[in-house]
């Protein structure tokens, strides 16, 4: 076979008609040279010779070594007949090149003819044959910038004896059933020469590879009958299967195969050691799914935690490893004809030993995604105050009991626990209307809660935990959030205020996994029936409250309450939820996004993931408490709250029919209820029952609102999820979602703001997503990095976190920061003032930047810094101000003087122009000054000892007169000093933590 500068060689292969021949015709490129370590044959061949039915030879005679070197030759190459040994000829040409020659030659006219070369010596061929032989993986040593370990493949078979004569062995290696290379012909103490590589003939793995044998008694003389070919050999991985089918949202394994081990580099160490380096040789198998069309929102095809397998240990390659592949569904009712049918590429990527395994490709798996069931689509379990209950199965109860209880819960096949907790508690005077003021969602081993119930000290709106980091909290609006599981099922709550009472409305949205699993108040979904938390299901005359009572948190249990200590030893996750989307380009270019969810969030309204800025706060308090001697208790309590725009209506008594003609009209003086019905599963008799129960109930029509949104929460979350409802365009060109959110404003703007395409824009002097709250009034303040004590260590410290109610996400909403200093000693001293724009975060929580454009400490003098900091929604009307200390926990501490934070310096340290300066450390820039703490804690002490700075020592004793004038003061303050913190230095004086 011809190799372009590379040896040329004559060789034969079996045909599948078992005629051996090699047909040059389509391998020589005409316009190219070929190197030949042997030349081309000069004596007449005859038919049937040299390899081939035609073997062509060269008329004339070879250069000779001496002539002239790059000397270019014309030579006639014969092609013999049947009855002539030349009868066609060719031009060739021919160029000497000092120990070797190389040879332009042209195309043959037809097969089976071949140039022959090397065959050198004449005599008569072998008349033995081997076995049957088989392929054999060995590895050998390479060297390159490192020793490893060289794939190589071996043609086996036993050798032959032959008398007085020496054999000689060619091997014939054939890849995916086409001839490859031909080894020299070697004695079998050199067999390893004929060894089949990367480096002269295999280039990737996942081939399959096969041999046959040929005997000479002379390297160069005519070869023997070639043996029988082994059978193939496949080298690379085996998949289980090529064709997958997977239930949607479920997860599916494929089994991958090793043939052949894994190579690896040796101990570098030492030159000789055969060592191996484990660490030199991971394997990493990726999968690669094609990317769907730009924009939108589909299912795709994910890997759990990597994208693919990663083999750290070679000594596994002979053992099973598992491809788990997810489908990562987006909660659309219905998959898309693309979505339904996926290709899966795999790829070894990046392996850096040898070439061989370089991006391999293995074979292409072809998934088809499942339908599942459908009777979670349109289903819905609410809570609507006062409470009204509605299951997933659509019954409908009231829930008037007060208590904590479990809404809802799932406990997958791992153990794993989803669960959504409620508080409710009396919400008028006369306690005969129930509201849900709290509640907690919790995903294993993570804790989300918001507790806006009555008798707090402190609203909490935060991650009680993140440990597993699986819950995802999206904000659609100041009002509005949605808390996703992993498992797809989401709570939507709707944060409101009836007059000055904080009130929660609760929506859970389920996902397939629910379907005969979920329990607690909104029971089993598929069942039909209410299952108490005993199992059994409640007759149809059933006592609400018996069923209700039934699941009430015992207090153990309840997340809302529960201590931080015990929320942290929640059970974590059993099984990673973590899933990598492996996308590529047509360039099979991988890029991997690895995420927590195991759903896509798709969703008609924009929303931004809540921050987790409390999740770890206790965690890192501490960490601090650790460091520092005194955590102060920030916290001040504000119980001002603005009421509702809404005004008190006067005492109304009516009828069931009168009720429900007034919650007719009410209702249907809202666009976004009137378009909401055209919507499937959204049944307006829901909310009437609603509506004309609260009426009767409180002879008030202040709840009417509530049935309303409920509605529309409904019908927003059949926008989001059923996209055939999505691909609906109507008559005048506009899409049915789009016209339905151009009038969907929430609570109608409260009547104090207009509807603008789904966006209120509310009057002067109001604020929120539906216009409900006075913004002349500022937000309330509870506190400054409240879990920090109102302390912030400068070390990992560049914002602040105020916590308090009533922050609206308006681009108004401003913190007012003025900066302070505490002097060594003295007063503190105020300087700039900064109106920072705030980073809104939730109802509860903001987060305020430090100023960019911050003034230089002042020269020498400063101790402690910080912000006095206040809140604003309007940007005008500011709450009352709150401190917030920066410090440096390296050598700052804090203590309790008569319930007051005070700061002193630790021992061992000097405090130097703003910098903690360890004792003994020396001036960078002056050797004569040496932080000594025991001498002067505030400057640089003059080295005594050292000559060179005795000039400095004997400028500075003018001082002592001045410092001797002033010992005795000195050593009473000392004195007092000690009694309250030996050797630390208790700094100025400081600010009330809370200043009207």
């Amino acid at each position: 076979m011809f190799i372009p500068f590379d040896a040329i060689r004559m060789y034969a292969y079996s045909t599948p008609s078992g005629e051996d021949y090699l047909c040059d015709r389509n391998i020589i490129d005409e316009s190219k040279w070929y190197k030949a370590t042997d030349d081309m044959v000069t004596n007449a061949t005859i038919a049937d010779r040299c390899g081939t039915k035609f073997p062509i030879w060269m008329k004339g005679t070879i250069p000779k070594t001496t002539d002239t070197i790059g000397h270019e030759v014309n030579r006639r190459a014969c092609v013999p007949g049947i009855h002539s040994a030349c009868d066609t000829e060719y031009l060739i040409k021919v160029i000497n090149c000092g120990t070797y020659r190389v040879y332009k030659l042209k195309k043959p006219d037809g097969c089976p003819k071949s140039y022959c070369f090397g065959y050198g010596v004449k005599d008569t061929p072998p008349t033995q044959n081997t076995s049957k032989p088989t392929v054999e993986h060995i590895f050998t040593t390479a060297t390159g910038f490192f020793r490893y370990q060289l794939n190589n493949f071996q043609c086996v078979f036993p050798f032959l004896s032959n008398g007085n004569h020496t054999l000689h062995y060619q091997i014939y290696w054939y890849i995916d059933d086409v001839n490859a290379f031909v080894s020299d012909a070697v004695e079998k103490e050199e067999f390893d020469k004929t060894y089949l590589n990367e480096n002269n003939g295999i280039l990737k793995m996942g081939i399959r590879i096969s041999c046959s044998v040929r005997l000479k008694y002379h390297p160069r003389g005519f070869p023997g009958p070639m043996s029988v070919k082994s059978d193939n050999f496949f080298a690379g991985v085996k998949l289980s299967r090529h064709s997958v089918p997977i239930k949607r949202g479920e997860l599916e394994k494929v089994e991958l195969t090793f043939t052949v081990p894994i190579p690896c580099g040796f101990v570098k160490d030492a030159v000789q050691s055969n060592d191996i380096d484990k660490a030199s040789c991971p394997m990493n198998i990726e999968m690669l799914v094609p990317n769907g069309p730009a924009g939108t929102c589909e299912s795709t095809l994910t890997a759990e935690s990597k994208c693919g397998v990663e083999i750290k240990d070679p000594d596994t390659w002979n053992k099973s490893h598992i491809l788990n592949i997810l489908h990562k569904d987006t909660g659309n009712y219905k998959l898309t004809p693309a979505e339904s049918e996926r290709k899966v590429y795999l790829r070894i990527y990046d392996f850096e030993i040898g070439k061989a395994w370089r991006g391999v490709d293995l074979p292409v798996i072809n998934v088809h995604i499942e339908e599942t069931i459908d009777d979670w689509k349109g289903s819905s379990c609410t809570a609507h105050s006062d409470p009204h209950m509605k299951t997933f199965d659509q019954i409908s109860y009231d829930n008037h009991i007060n208590g904590t209880f479990i809404m809802y819960r799932y406990q997958d096949s791992d153990g794993n626990i989803m669960e959504v907790q409620i508080k409710v508690t009396p919400c008028n005077l006369h306690t005969t209307i129930f509201c849900v003021c709290g509640i907690a969602v919790r995903s294993a081993g993570d804790v989300f809660v918001i507790n806006r119930c009555p008798g707090l000290k402190r609203n909490i709106f935060e991650f009680r935990s993140c440990i597993d980091n699986t819950l995802e909290v999206r904000k659609i609006d100041d009002l509005n959030y949605k808390i996703y599981m992993p498992t797809g099922t989401y709570v939507q709550t709707r944060l409101w205020l009836y007059y000055d009472v904080n009130v929660m409305e609760v929506d859970i949205f389920p996902s397939m996994v629910d379907v005969n699993n979920s329990e607690g108040l909104c029971s089993r979904l598929g069942s039909e029936k209410l299952i108490r938390r005993d199992g059994i299901a409640e007759p149809h005359s059933f006592r609400p409250d018996r069923f209700s009572q039934s699941w009430s948190v015992r207090y153990e249990d309840n997340l809302l309450d529960m201590p931080d200590e015990n929320v942290t030893q929640l059970p974590s996750l059993l099984t990673s939820y973590v899933v990598c989307t492996c996308e590529n380009s047509e360039s099979i270019v991988n890029e991997v996004t690895c995420s927590d969810e195991k759903r896509i969030t798709c969703d008609i309204f924009k929303s931004k993931p809540l921050q987790k800025n409390t999740c770890y706060a206790r965690r890192r308090k501490r960490s601090l408490q650790e460091k520092l001697s005194y955590i102060p208790n920030n916290f001040i309590p504000h119980h001002h709250r603005e009421k509702r725009a809404i005004k008190y209506d006067s005492k109304v008594v009516m009828n069931t029919n009168q009720a429900r003609s007034f919650c007719l009209n009410y209702m249907n003086e809202s666009e976004g209820y009137k378009a909401c019905l055209d919507v499937p599963n959204v049944n307006p008799e829901h909310a009437l029952r609603d509506c004309i129960a609260d009426i009767q109930l409180t002879n008030s029509t202040s709840w009417a609102t509530a049935a309303r949104e409920g509605l529309k929460s409904l019908c927003f979350k059949e926008l989001s999820q059923n996209n055939t409802l999505q691909n609906i365009t109507e008559s005048n060109g506009v899409s049915l979602v789009d016209r339905i959110l151009s009038v969907a404003c929430p609570s109608e703007c409260s009547n104090e703001g207009t509807c603008d395409n789904g966006t209120c824009i509310c009057n002067t002097g109001f604020g929120a997503a539906d216009c409900s709250i006075n913004i002349n009034n500022p937000p309330i303040v509870n506190g400054v990095n409240l879990d920090h004590g109102g302390l912030c260590d400068k070390q990992h410290c560049s914002k602040a976190i105020v916590e308090g109610d009533l922050f609206l996400d308006m681009p108004t909403l401003t913190c007012k920061m003025h900066r302070f200093e505490i002097p060594y000693n003295g007063n503190v001293k105020y300087l700039d003032k900064t109106d920072v724009k705030a980073d809104h975060n939730s109802i509860s929580d903001v987060v305020c930047p430090f100023p960019k454009s911050r003034r230089r400490r002042s020269a020498g003098s400063s101790f402690i810094s910080g912000y006095k900091i206040s809140m604003s929604n309007n940007g005008k009307s500011f709450s009352p101000s709150h401190m917030m200390y920066i410090l440096d926990s390296t050598c700052q501490n804090t203590i309790n003087i008569s319930g007051e934070i005070r700061f002193v310096l630790k021992d061992g340290f000097c405090f130097i122009n703003g910098h903690c300066i360890t004792h003994g450390t020396q001036d960078g820039s002056n050797i004569c000054h040496i932080c000594n703490y025991k001498s002067n804690v505030f400057s640089w002490t003059v080295q005594s000892s050292k000559p060179e700075c005795e000039k400095e020592k004997t400028s500075n004793l003018w001082i002592i007169g001045v410092v001797i004038g002033c010992v005795a003061i000195l050593l009473c303050l000392g004195f007092l000093l000690i009694i309250i913190k030996k050797k630390n230095r208790i700094i100025g004086t400081v600010p009330p933590p809370y200043e009207k």
